[in-house]
């Protein structure tokens, strides 16, 4: 709907997954659409105005002890939780343990 506004009568076109091109018929100007957070993985340096459409890779799994509240992808990262005992001078350690 955004980008229909914007756009008006012109052709939409898709820009390789980095963003939508505006292409204004009437006056031959282009405007890119997409994300323009450098630190986004889908950081479009193009674009001119910005679609919402950022994507951050990340562990997204609120359980996980490298989860990533700013990630919108998960990308495989999450670690899982692993219950044990966590004090190193005690019978049942668990070095692998992540949560107590």
């Amino acid at each position: 709907e955004r980008v229909a506004l914007l756009c008006g009568l012109a052709s939409l076109l898709r820009d390789g997954g980095d963003g939508l091109i505006c292409q204004l018929a009437s006056t031959n100007t282009t405007i890119v659409l997409g994300c323009m957070d450098e630190h986004a993985q889908n950081y479009a340096s193009v674009a001119v105005i910005d679609d919402g459409s950022c994507a951050y890779p990340g562990c997204t799994d609120p359980f996980a002890p490298n989860y990533d509240s700013a990630a919108t992808e998960n990308d495989g990262s999450c670690e899982e939780t692993r219950v044990g005992c966590m004090m190193p001078l005690a019978l049942n350690y668990d070095p692998s343990a992540t949560r107590s």
